[in-house]
């Protein structure tokens, strides 16, 4: 149960990660 637990909120913490990353990504090649 912890185990699943704590590999959710890896899963979790990582698509937030790249949720927040893609913009500035997205935005980089807009930067002189």
């Amino acid at each position: 149960m912890a185990f699943s637990l704590r590999q959710f909120l890896l899963v979790a913490t990582g698509a937030l990660g790249i949720a927040v990353a893609q913009p500035a990504v997205a935005a980089e090649p807009t930067l002189p």
